[in-house]
């Protein structure tokens, strides 16, 4: 039997109606450390939500086109900027990215 998360992840999953909806996805994030060595940004990994709008689907309909709003930080906020990335991309504010669906559901922020 699928847990709860899991449950919900397949009910909320994004889909064509969705378009123009927030969705999430929580993901191991790089985070900028603040430090510099021998020239490059040093990043710790961290647990976080991806939070984004829903922009299209590929044709076979396995990937989402996604427009970044950012990420949550500590205070319940999205914030954005390029000191976070998922998957080497800066959670920049307005970043179109395609991303596979696994994982994106549908959320409130």
């Amino acid at each position: 039997m699928k847990n709860n998360y899991e449950r919900n992840l397949i009910t909320n999953a994004p889909k064509p109606k969705d378009i123009g909806q927030t969705i999430c996805k929580n993901a191991r994030l790089s985070e900028f450390t603040g430090t510099i060595i021998l020239g490059q940004p040093t990043y710790r990994q961290v647990d976080g939500l991806v939070i984004a709008s829903l922009e299209g689907f590929s044709n076979e309909k396995a990937n989402l086109k996604i427009n970044i709003k950012g990420w949550l930080n500590n205070f319940n906020q999205i914030s954005s900027g390029p000191n976070v990335s998922y998957k080497q991309t800066p959670l920049e504010s307005g970043r179109v990215v395609w991303d596979d669906k696994q994982g994106w559901y549908k959320c409130a922020y």
